[in-house]
């Protein structure tokens, strides 16, 4: 999608890589960000586009539910700064475009390598990025009601991140970084202010299951109390189709405390809609 819409948007190297690809097939190489000199760094990686075998010049970034795109990126190097676009944004576009078969045609040429050293010691005990399950990756929005009011939020998940935002709570929206913690991390305790600002928006992600649906749990980097909040898609048959979920769970069970969906007018449809076969906080 992405070399697609740029490739229309800004032309030059995109363009000349979405011609490679149609002739070829394309790798997306994961770098670790702190490589290079970008105006909008995002989180976690700075995405390589290029066709297969070949170095690339045109990259990316993700922060949130925002992509950065660049050209004439040098090794370690800034490159010149193009535009942003959500990925709702380069969807709507590339359907306006009637380029959707040509979408699902590179789709399915694209290799995903990663060379970001998520392996590697980083710092502060943290041993590499932590994976986000990929059918949990993209955008998912709930609607609640309290007190006769809708609230509306968002979870927009990507191979490491996670950003959060809502209408009435937190209208910015807050990205956290997940990370895997390395075995021989000590805690401090307590953290000292200076600890605890450095942490800031680093997340310990890890996977379990229970009541038949697998969880990833997301807690504070230095947290120590309390069971974070978890993630699970899980599929419920809504009028007679089958459709994927998101739960959003919390406390040592844990029990559900909503459900997103893939799309807002779903979200809508189905507020404050309870599931048979989930274990809700009310419930107890």
């Amino acid at each position: 999608m992405i070399t697609l819409y740029c490739a229309d948007r800004f032309g030059g190297e995109w363009s000349n890589l979405l011609q490679a690809g149609q002739n070829g097939s394309l790798t997306i190489t994961l770098h670790k960000t702190s490589d290079y000199e970008f105006k909008q760094p995002g989180s976690g990686y700075a995405y390589e586009a290029a066709a297969s075998g070949q170095t690339g010049t045109t990259y990316y970034t993700l922060s949130g539910s925002t992509f950065y795109f660049y050209q004439g990126v040098k090794v370690a190097g800034s490159g010149s700064f193009l535009g942003q676009a959500t990925k709702q944004e380069m969807a709507d576009y590339i359907v306006k475009k009637y380029q959707l078969a040509e979408f699902k045609q590179l789709a399915k040429k694209v290799e995903i390598v990663d060379k970001s050293g998520q392996t590697q010691r980083l710092s502060d005990g943290r041993s590499g990025y932590f994976t986000i399950p990929a059918e949990m990756q993209g955008t998912w929005y709930s609607a609640s009601n309290y007190d006769g009011e809708t609230t509306h939020s968002k979870y927009v998940f990507g191979q490491s991140t996670i950003f959060i935002q809502d209408d009435k709570y937190d209208t910015n929206g807050t990205t956290t970084t997940l990370y895997a913690r390395s075995s021989d991390f000590k805690m401090p305790l307590p953290p000292t202010e200076k600890q605890m600002d450095q942490v800031k928006g680093w997340g310990l992600g890890h996977l379990y299951q229970q009541d038949g649906l697998n969880y990833m749990n997301v807690m504070g980097w230095y947290q120590t109390a309390g069971s974070g909040t978890s993630f699970a898609v899980h599929t419920e048959n809504i009028a007679g189709n089958n459709v994927q979920i998101l739960v959003c769970a919390s406390g040592a069970r844990p029990w559900v405390d909503g459900i997103a969906y893939r799309s807002q007018a779903m979200a809508e449809k189905m507020q404050d809609q309870h599931f048979d076969d989930l274990h809700y906080r009310d419930d107890e």
